[in-house]
């Protein structure tokens, strides 16, 4: 998980350009007589400084200026085309490729942080539609977004997601078939204070646990061709033993490598450490390798 960077324009001006560019003969006006009050929740949107725990709806607006304001975003106008584009491009080549939220799919989506059905003005406020993945966009749609604690999951232009503290934590075991099978979960309560219990929130919220299970045997299938690939370049060693201890050191330093990247809660860095602290699986690895071998020769 890594912060992304907010867009850098005038939300105002922007604001402006996409709903100047609509050319629907009763939405137009509508648009015109809202102006005033989105300009004023604008500047309340930015005097919150990405704190909308306490944001209250407004109560201005008329059914038809209310939708008025939300087909700004859903008619896909030139300049919202433009913008979304822009969004995409002002994120770092590291962190473009995959959803922060929860880091397994491609951010094909964008989400509105604070639901554009409670707060049409915010429709199109470039600091209020994230990039995220469908999974993540349906779940939140589906999830309320905030409680009596606060908003339920991170913020990833405004909140710090990227705290040297690791709260997801990976365990490798075997299933009733005696496959390997690796869970994942929260160390920390999701009622704690802190990041920690802020983090628990995000991944309850966004049902990450359970998600990151059903990628599990992939990934560990994927994993342990690492294994095997990397053993093929140690000395080779008197024991068994000795090997997965190299294999449990190696697997270690790479979650460290990965977490420089990806954040301290990236599911990858959880796994690795959990290969690390499992030298049944590595061994059951090495196994795979000798079979493979002698089927080879």
């Amino acid at each position: 998980m890594r912060r992304l960077k907010p867009y850098v324009g005038d939300p105002w001006q922007i604001f402006l350009e996409i709903c100047d560019a609509s050319t629907h003969q009763l939405r137009h006006p509508r648009l015109a007589e809202a102006y005033a009050v989105v300009e004023e929740r604008y500047r309340e949107f930015l005097a919150l400084n990405g704190d909308f725990s306490g944001i209250a709806a407004c109560s201005a607006f008329s059914d038809e200026q209310s939708n008025a304001l939300k087909q700004c975003y859903e008619t896909e106008a030139p300049a919202l085309k433009l913008l979304k584009k822009a969004i995409r491009q002002f994120q770092d080549p590291d962190v473009r490729g995959f959803c922060q939220n929860c880091g397994l799919n491609e951010p094909n989506t964008f989400d509105h942080y604070i639901p554009k059905n409670e707060f049409p003005e915010f429709a199109i406020h470039p600091h209020n539609i994230v990039p995220c993945c469908q999974q993540c966009n349906d779940i939140r749609r589906r999830s309320p977004w905030r409680d009596e604690h606060g908003c339920r999951t991170f913020h990833l232009f405004f909140d710090e997601v990227e705290a040297n503290e690791r709260h997801l934590v990976a365990t490798i075991g075997c299933d009733a078939n005696d496959e390997p099978k690796m869970v994942f979960e929260c160390a920390t309560s999701s009622k704690a204070p802190g990041f920690g219990g802020r983090y628990s929130r995000h991944a309850e919220t966004l049902d990450l646990p359970r998600r990151l299970g059903e990628r599990a045997p992939t990934a560990l299938d994927r994993m342990c061709s690492e294994l095997m690939a990397t053993a093929e370049l140690l000395p080779e060693g008197p024991e068994v033993s000795e090997t997965i201890d190299r294999l449990r050191g190696w697997s270690n330093r790479h979650a460290r490598r990965m977490k420089r990247s990806l954040g301290p809660n990236h599911w990858e860095v959880a796994a690795w450490h959990a290969v690390a602290e499992a030298p049944s699986f590595i061994e059951r690895c090495l196994t795979r390798q000798s079979r493979e071998a002698s089927c080879d020769s």
